[in-house]
């Protein structure tokens, strides 16, 4: 070979690595290092062969660099968590009809320095409204305090609690966040089953998803919906986001479908905090007509995935599923069950959550016909009227 086709097949493999990646990079060189060593050692290599090197990205540079990315920086959850993780609180309610021992628990997260807590109205709902010190502060270091009710909203189902603070104790506390988008990344904190200091992950699934197609007593807001795992217990404790801000409390889960939970928006809590700070331990609220359950519209979506997880329900139009029963409601003592989907009442169709909300807020006794898996089934519910929960 002379030494021009040498020149020429050196331009070649010069042109060819500046389109092909890394790995081709190292290999070909190999190779053109080889042929040269095989040649006459007294030659001078062209200039376009000192090209050739300056155009080498040795792999072994890359590969440092990826070792020096330490694996802290992808822990964005772990990082949201360390934040918000002191100010999350569990929450035991003594309640007057239960003998001194615990009625109901979940969760809560301080909001201020002094010790408020803000939680779900239906966490506290069997303690007394009256300054009596009847819920149980736990707090992640292990501390236990006293807390009275100060502030309690049904309708949004928002509570305030103050810890009896004799030491005047700093507390460290949670800002609540503003703005969030659909499919950014979210962690529950909180208390399922008493298991303190637990925490999911999931991202925002919808924003603004209407009471009235829950079933719930604030019709006009709008839910933020998540997939970050919701259970028991966690009622009460924060949905927060990447910088540890609080965007939401938790309230609920569809435990009949997974991956569908829903939290109380920031800005609706900001206005709760606002007034319940205003406010003295006494507290009168609107009376209303209940019968005590949480419910989701079967959306063509949300059906199918019930399907897809209780076979017994695909023969199943349509209807209303019963996602939560408080205890000692109307719903409870009549039989109802979570997991029934409500197929008419006093003969009408239900079609949504609205429709039987607006049959509950008539008054007078329901006659429900539901499935309950392969069964249908006609039980009686009679609202109350509730002037606290």
């Amino acid at each position: 070979m002379t030494w021009q086709k040498v020149v020429r097949n050196v331009k070649f493999i010069g042109r060819y690595l500046s389109y092909h990646n890394n790995t081709l990079r190292v290999i070909i060189p190999s190779f053109v290092g080889g042929f040269f060593l095989g040649a006459n050692t007294n030659f001078k290599m062209p200039q376009c062969a000192v090209n050739l090197k300056r155009i080498i990205t040795p792999v072994a540079v890359a590969m440092e660099k990826d070792e020096n990315i330490k694996r802290n920086s992808f822990n964005f959850i772990a990082d949201a968590v360390d934040i918000a993780a002191p100010s999350v609180v569990r929450i035991e309610v003594v309640g007057k009809h239960w003998n001194g021992q615990i009625s109901s628990v979940g969760s809560g997260f301080f909001v201020t320095e002094d010790g408020i807590v803000l939680s779900n109205a239906h966490v506290v709902k069997n303690a007394s409204l009256k300054g009596s010190p009847t819920v149980k502060v736990h707090l992640s270091t292990g501390e236990t305090y006293n807390g009275v009710i100060i502030d309690v909203d049904p309708v949004s189902d928002l509570a305030a609690i103050k810890l009896v603070n004799e030491k005047q104790k700093k507390f460290p506390y949670l800002k609540l966040g503003g703005s969030v988008r659909a499919g950014e990344w979210v962690a529950a904190l909180g208390s399922p089953l008493q298991l303190s200091n637990t925490v999911t992950a999931g991202i925002v699934s919808s924003l603004h998803r209407p009471g009235g197609e829950l079933g719930l007593y604030n019709q006009d807001m709008g839910y933020i919906q998540t997939d970050a795992a919701i259970n028991v217990g966690n009622s009460g404790g924060p949905l927060i986001n990447l910088e540890g801000e609080v965007i939401g409390i938790n309230c609920f889960t569809v435990q009949q479908a997974a991956g569908i939970s829903f939290a109380i928006p920031a800005n609706v809590v900001k206005e709760f905090l606002k007034e319940a700070l205003n406010k003295d331990s006494s507290n009168t609220m609107k009376k209303k007509f209940y019968i005590g359950i949480s419910m989701l519209s079967l959306s063509p979506d949300i059906l199918l995935a019930l399907q897809q997880r209780n076979p017994e329900f695909n023969s199943l139009k349509g209807g209303v599923l019963v996602a939560r029963i408080n205890s000692g409601s109307p719903s409870e003592r009549s039989g109802l069950l979570i997991g029934d989907v409500i197929l008419s009442i006093n003969g009408k169709p239900v079609k949504s959550s609205r429709d039987v909300y607006n049959e509950v807020c008539r008054g007078a006794n329901l006659v429900m016909q539901i499935q309950r898996k392969s069964q249908t089934l006609s039980i009686n519910v009679s609202p109350e009227i509730s002037s606290n929960l």
